[in-house]
């Protein structure tokens, strides 16, 4: 993986970030918005078309950053990443709850693309099949419980901090609960091989 596809998703509020510094709002989200556009050509001519979580993702962009415009606050446009955090934090946890975990379903379904992968390969053979489910099982609550914290984390830097501060607790942010999250989890209920 290439840092250009770590970068996408988060270009255009650091774009916001930059422009809102010398400009007026509606400079700064009309110029995020052009290039959440410009990443979208960028995904269809690289990666041959867009998923769904992009078409969400930008779709909230836009929905949130004319109301922005339309009420002149940043808050409503700061909040979009608060929202796609909680929107896939709870579709995870739902997962779980009602024991379809969403990583355990998508290995199921690409299981012989998987396989071919070293790594996953070597942890499916230590695990076996049932270990494997169990695990993708337990990725999958740590996964929902550290958006749903990062969301939490980005709507008290929106609300409190500086613009700074929100696009690190944006960026940065998810990286880390999710790396704290899962560590934690996996301490507390290691996986036995």
């Amino acid at each position: 993986m290439s840092i250009s596809f770590l970068l996408l998703g988060i270009l255009p509020l650091l774009l916001f970030v930059i422009l809102d510094t010398f400009f007026d709002l509606k400079i700064a989200i009309i110029g995020a918005l052009v290039l959440g556009f410009v990443e979208m050509g960028y995904s269809i001519a690289v990666l041959g078309g867009i998923d769904w979580v992009s078409i969400f993702v930008f779709a909230l962009l836009v929905g949130m950053g004319l109301v922005a415009i339309k009420m002149n606050n940043p808050i409503y446009f700061k909040f979009q990443p608060v929202v796609c955090s909680l929107v896939f934090g709870l579709m995870m946890l739902i997962s779980y709850l009602i024991d379809k975990p969403i990583f355990a379903l998508v290995a199921e379904k690409y299981e012989p693309l998987l396989l071919k992968m070293d790594g996953y390969q070597m942890l499916f053979e230590a695990l076996g099949p049932r270990g494997m489910m169990n695990y993708l099982s337990a990725i999958t609550l740590g996964s929902s419980i550290a958006f749903l914290l990062h969301a939490a984390m980005v709507a008290y830097a929106a609300k409190y901090m500086s613009k700074w501060w929100w696009i690190i607790a944006k960026g940065i942010g998810i990286w880390v609960v999710l790396v704290l999250v899962i560590f934690i989890q996996l301490r507390l209920f290691p996986i036995s091989i």
